[in-house]
């Protein structure tokens, strides 16, 4: 199957690349039929209605047939569920994996991914890039946080196999991320280069075991990271652009032999570095597959550019690039299998919503909870910050949020985030305090302690990041939801108002 493509053709196969808009634009289309790229990833930009991503994604490779293409596109999106969700809310909203960490219900996680299967599969959508297999063992995780299972490596492997398996029976394609593991980092990659320090041996256990168990159960790709390892490499070098990481860690010691995917080359710790067009080439010849550039049609075409000069110049063996083109192509013939299914959403909503609900956490070492009555006087404060990561797709809808209590006759008031806000506390019996933050500031800190010496009542409720409860004094209420959403702030108001317990286990320490 490789002899008939020219060698830029080959290596466009090994390239995945984004574009802007609904619709094919007249630069993707190009791409994949003048170029030959063999794959496209999607985002929330793209995305539309259920009918339109359908049309999307069958355009796309009707273009790719026109172009006499021999195996289908691979379509993939990052649809990790939770804070990262790139489909639209005609689609069900899915818990992302902290809070089905603290379910710990390894069930409910095959059953969430297979059900996150058959929706990807109706919109045509080929390629998850998740589960996320990083154990968050750093509170001031920038990237990774609720992105996690959680900090405990058996628990990240039971729930990240479980998540393999139910996209793997709709056979959907899966990649594991981010390889070898960005969970114990304190700089987002979108931003700059991390660099950890840990020793080898605590790397096997803490970071690199979950990627080998799910190797073993047969993951389709691992995505590899933008991240310094000072003990794998003497110079300073992302995982991405490794030899030692890429092929002696994960090809020759844990026997990898599917397609390793770099994260997008257009990430700052690569662009302001050796540039996307060098990366690309360093990724390649260290042993890379498939070669994410999802943002810039002209660092696209550059790229591609770069990569046949170096093979032309013998920076890379033909072998090489062959070798890579056949581990793409037994991808590809994998999804040969996936039939488009129709599903029922609501089955599909009732099945997020018990997880919404069974997540809910109570922090054990601090007041217990007594039940709000619906007659109390209640003022709720939303403390919420805009994202903190790039990676992040939930965007915060305060008219959103408050239809929950649309019932209940209780104020509401979205304070500012940077001031402080001049607010009465006289009259409230008691307080409910929302934020999305993964740290508080000091007047925040400061409200809160006039409320607990007013002896008022009051329950704190981290939407996000749980780790956020580590600022707050044990005489209040602490709750945990992990991701901000309506269906979150609904699970959460039954237990204060005493309908349902709050059963969620905390998967991090705090």
């Amino acid at each position: 199957m490789n002899k008939q493509w020219t060698l830029r053709e080959k290596l466009a196969q090994l390239m995945m690349v984004g574009f802007h808009g609904q619709i094919p634009s007249e630069e993707i289309c190009s791409l994949i039929e003048q170029e030959k790229i063999g794959s496209v990833i999607l985002f929330a930009r793209n995305i539309g209605s259920r009918d339109e991503t359908k049309a999307l994604t069958s355009q796309l490779q009707q273009v790719a047939r026109n172009a006499h293409h021999p195996l289908p596109l691979l379509i993939a999106i990052d649809q990790e569920n939770g804070i990262v969700s790139r489909l639209k809310e005609e689609n069900t909203t899915f818990p992302g994996n902290m809070l089905l960490g603290a379910c710990d219900d390894e069930n409910l996680t095959y059953e969430i991914s297979r059900a996150t299967a058959r929706e990807l599969k109706a919109l045509g959508i080929n390629m998850n890039l998740a589960p996320v297999l990083d154990v968050n063992h750093n509170p001031k995780n920038p990237v990774i946080g609720v992105r996690s299972y959680g900090e405990k490596v058996e628990h990240v492997i039971k729930h990240g196999l479980a998540f393999v398996k139910g996209h793997s029976d709709e056979y959907v394609l899966t990649s594991g991320k981010h390889f070898p593991g960005h969970g114990n980092t304190s700089v987002d990659s979108h931003l700059d280069l991390p660099i950890v320090t840990s020793s080898r041996e605590n790397l096997y256990y803490h970071e690199i075991a979950p990627f080998y168990e799910a190797i073993k159960q047969g993951l389709h790709s691992v995505m590899v990271n933008h991240v310094y390892y000072k003990a794998f490499d003497k110079e300073v070098v992302p995982a991405s652009l490794s030899k030692v990481i890429i092929t002696e860690l994960l090809r020759d010691e844990l026997q990898f032999n599917g397609v390793v995917v770099t994260d997008c080359l257009e990430m700052k710790a690569i662009s302001d570095t050796v540039t996307t067009p060098e990366g690309a080439v360093q990724a390649l010849r260290v042993g890379a597959d498939l070669l994410i550039v999802s943002q810039t049609y002209d660092v696209q075409v550059a790229t591609l550019n770069r990569l046949e000069q170096a093979v032309k110049d013998g920076e890379i063996s033909i072998e090489q690039v062959n070798q890579s083109l056949e581990r793409v192509n037994r991808l590809k013939e994998n999804i040969q299998k996936q039939k488009r299914v129709t599903y029922h959403k609501e089955k599909h909503q009732m099945l997020a919503r018990k997880a919404f609900q069974k997540g809910v956490t109570l922090r054990s070492d601090t007041r217990p909870l007594t039940p709000f009555k619906r007659t109390d006087d209640v003022k709720v404060l939303w403390l919420l910050e805009e994202n903190d990561s790039f990676a992040e797709d939930v965007h915060l809808n305060e008219n959103q949020m408050v239809q929950s209590f649309k019932t209940l006759d209780w104020e509401h008031v979205f304070l500012p985030w940077q001031k402080p806000a001049k607010i009465s506390l006289s009259h409230n019996d008691a307080y409910l305090i929302f934020t999305n933050a993964q740290r508080l500031l000091k007047h925040h800190l400061d409200l809160i302690n006039r409320l607990i010496k007013e002896q008022k009542q009051i329950v704190f409720i981290a939407l996000k990041s749980p780790y956020v409860l580590s600022d707050i004094h044990e005489t209040v209420t602490q709750l945990a939801v992990y991701e901000p959403n309506p269906y979150t702030v609904e699970a959460v108001l039954q237990v204060i108002l005493g309908n349902e317990k709050a059963n969620g286990k905390l998967p991090v320490t705090i």
